[in-house]
């Protein structure tokens, strides 16, 4: 699914128009296996994103886990999307080791079951468990002179109130979803919390003051509003928690997204 995000800061006339306008999902042809540096190859254009920056675009994200991102692809990419004067919002999701344990049995609204775990899971943000090594990416990419500036912010988790696939082994991933590696979760508001707070470390360590870190929720139809209680999905497991209560716990200067994908919320 391709959706657009959008963030408007209120102007004057003493102040600069910083419209910003994203796309979620672009795609690119690699080059010797890694994401182009060029715009064209004989004359053919080698992403999607000149199309996007002609059409008024700025930030773009994807969503391709970066299980499969090494260091290089990601400065390839935030080189690819300065060429086309556009920013990437990273995809800084997959720091969450659910747990398998107690899992509990839900339904998808066609009836069909599907597990859920419903314990708290880990954070790893290294790579011990064959997780993506965000910490270096901090470290060695986006505290980069060259880089910084092309880097609008980092996607920190997206649904977290909501059931989606999480892995739960300590391998590298063979795959994306598969049954035997995956399983469905929300992830816990203390880990989301912890993750915040984790990678305002890493940003304050590297000095880089002009990335933010960013959360998308959705209300699937339903109102994010201060009294509601139901989301869309079953409320008698445990851990369940809605959009409210994240919004509501949300550090200073994190960047909320409204990601629902019916209506806007009354509120």
């Amino acid at each position: 699914m391709t959706l657009l995000f959008i963030g408007i800061t209120a102007v004057s006339y003493t102040q600069t128009n910083d419209f910003k306008i994203g796309m979620f999902a672009y795609r690119y042809q690699n080059v010797n296996g890694l994401p182009p540096t060029t715009l064209t190859i004989n004359g053919n254009n080698l992403s999607q994103l000149n199309v996007l920056s002609e059409d008024g675009f700025n930030i773009v994200t994807r969503y391709s886990p970066d299980f499969w991102t090494s260091p290089q692809s990601m400065m390839n990419l935030i080189q690819l999307g300065a060429l086309n004067g556009i920013q990437l919002m990273t995809n800084t999701k997959d720091w969450y080791q659910a747990n398998s344990n107690n899992p509990g049995t839900a339904f998808h609204s066609d009836g069909t079951p599907y597990l859920h775990s419903t314990q708290p899971g880990i954070n790893d943000y290294n790579a011990t468990y064959g997780f993506p090594d965000f910490d270096f990416f901090f470290d060695n990419v986006y505290n980069q002179s060259n880089y910084k500036s092309h880097v609008w912010g980092h996607q920190i988790c997206e649904e977290a109130a909501l059931w989606n696939l999480h892995k739960f082994t300590n391998t590298f991933p063979s795959g994306w979803g598969g049954p035997s590696e995956f399983i469905e979760t929300e992830i816990p508001l203390d880990n989301v919390l912890d993750a915040i707070e984790h990678f305002t470390i890493k940003k304050n360590q590297n000095e880089i003051s002009d990335q933010r870190l960013e959360v998308m929720e959705a209300h699937h139809s339903q109102g994010i509003s201060q009294n509601l209680t139901y989301d869309g999905e079953n409320n008698d497991f445990n851990n369940h928690y809605t959009a409210r209560h994240l919004i509501d716990a949300l550090p200073e200067n994190t960047v909320f997204l409204e990601g629902s994908y019916s209506r806007f919320p009354p509120h």
